[in-house]
């Protein structure tokens, strides 16, 4: 009797073959279908790759200004972005904190600031909305920079 790997060995090299001669007894327009599909299928997945979402034309003015700004500056790392969120049942924008001990900024949807729900010292932000992470819903990422920061 074959040890264990040796019959998992066989049993995939069987597969292999069967697939291999279901392919050959295909006939070829069906081929060609199926190659014409896995190639569209790998090139739609190729072309949503290292996509970078931006704003929409219809977005508000203020958050237009605010990704100009953004890009005006130096990359961060991490990246910055923006995300959309209803919360109480509002829309919000999130500007995420990008380093060490700055804050976090939430936006009402006129451009307002609401509150900074984490970082700061204690990296609890202003303690405005503490319940913005456990009551935030239906993440949209408005925005993120593509850019890269220069190594050092």
């Amino acid at each position: 009797m074959l040890p264990t790997a040796a019959r998992a060995t066989m049993t995939n090299v069987r597969r292999f073959a069967s697939l291999s001669s279901t392919w050959e007894y295909m006939e070829v327009p069906t081929r060609r279908f199926v190659f014409a599909a896995i190639s569209l299928l790998a090139l739609a997945m190729a072309a949503g790759c290292n996509r970078t979402p931006t704003a929409p034309d219809n977005s508000p003015t203020w958050l237009r200004a605010l990704i100009a700004q953004l890009e005006a500056e130096p990359p961060a790392n991490p990246p910055a972005l923006i995300a959309r969120y209803d919360y109480k049942r509002q829309t919000v924008y999130f500007l995420p904190q990008r380093c060490c001990d700055q804050m976090s900024v939430l936006y009402r949807a006129d451009g307002a600031v609401m509150c900074h729900p984490d970082g700061g010292i204690t990296g609890a932000g202003d303690g405005r909305c503490p319940d913005f992470f456990a009551q935030r819903q239906d993440e949209h990422i408005i925005w993120r920079d593509a850019r890269t920061t220069a190594a050092h």
